[in-house]
């Protein structure tokens, strides 16, 4: 079953922009460090510098490197969205990664059919990436920002989870 968000794109768009424009820290819990980890790697420059960056695979694992540079591995969605209040949900371009767990590790607030979901970046993916990656095992590294911060003036649910300045979406070998 695919991602449902239940905000609309403009909300979603103005909570991308706040993030981008103010990182915020929030509290720790435990990612495991790629050296730790036995997984074969690539000739890119991106894979060169990951024996260094923890790896992210659960929603407890997100919280512990919060505002720092991560490698998320978990399986490729589309995420939806309502164009207008009450619209049918579409796909406007956005994806994330879904993470074992649930999204109360990082969210207490979080109802419980929630997905653990972290939106790769704050801009449209390029073309043709979701439906070749759609459902698939994946691994992409960026700036994890748990909590992005929000227009308060204005009524929307909290930003979700977001990989700031990814660098390719890669398949996961393992």
């Amino acid at each position: 079953m695919e991602q449902l968000m239940s905000t609309t794109g403009s909300e979603r768009r103005a909570a991308r922009v706040a993030a981008v424009a103010m990182m915020a820290l929030v509290m720790a819990v435990g990612c495991r460090s790629q050296s730790d980890q036995t997984t074969s790697s690539s000739s890119s420059a991106t894979s060169a510098s990951m024996d260094t960056i923890p790896t992210c695979s659960s929603a407890r694992d997100l919280a512990q490197f919060d505002g720092q540079q991560v490698q998320l591995v978990g399986v490729y969605r589309k995420i939806f969205e309502e164009k207008k209040k009450g619209g049918e949900p579409a796909f406007l371009g956005y994806a994330g990664v879904e993470v074992e767990g649930h999204p109360r590790e990082y969210d207490p607030q979080a109802w419980d059919g929630a997905r653990a979901i972290v939106t790769i970046g704050d801009e449209p993916r390029p073309e043709g990436e979701a439906d070749t990656l759609e459902g698939k095992r994946v691994r992409v590294t960026g700036k994890l920002v748990v909590r992005p911060p929000s227009d308060d003036s204005i009524a929307q649910p909290d930003p979700e989870p977001t990989l700031m300045d990814p660098g390719p979406v890669q398949a996961a070998s393992d």
